[in-house]
């Protein structure tokens, strides 16, 4: 997550509406990536107030970024702004936008992309004066 505030706004407030209601969102799995949990509706109390961007001046070391494409959690728009937050750049930040994945690198059967991901992090490993 970017910013708390760029996630609740690219979120559908009906959506957001429920959660509130019920006090907890409830997170499936439908892969082996990641487990079901629940999350509650005070976690926007620290996600409205979160913001990376304020520390982006601190970066200085390459950044990989990867995101999927329906990722509704840190859509790639935001990522990208915090990407151009950075001071200057860095040559070798890279951002990576994995077609047909969610957060979770799920495509829309519950497969996670691990390829994809694994081939670009090995890719800008590559790059970086070890």
């Amino acid at each position: 997550m970017i910013s708390g505030k760029l996630t609740k706004a690219a979120w559908d407030p009906a959506n957001m509406d429920a959660w509130k209601k019920k006090g907890s969102l409830t997170v499936p799995s439908e892969g082996s990536f990641e487990e079901t949990g629940i999350v509650p509706w005070d976690i926007w109390k620290e996600w409205e107030t979160h913001d990376i961007r304020r520390d982006a001046r601190k970066l200085t070391m390459p950044i990989l970024f990867v995101v999927g494409a329906n990722d509704n959690i840190t859509p790639a728009k935001d990522v990208q702004a915090f990407v151009n937050a950075l001071p200057n750049g860095h040559q070798k930040n890279q951002l990576i936008i994995i077609e047909g994945a969610d957060h979770r690198f799920q495509n829309s059967n519950g497969i996670v992309l691990e390829s994809q991901l694994s081939q670009h992090v090995g890719t800008f490993i590559d790059t970086l004066d070890l």
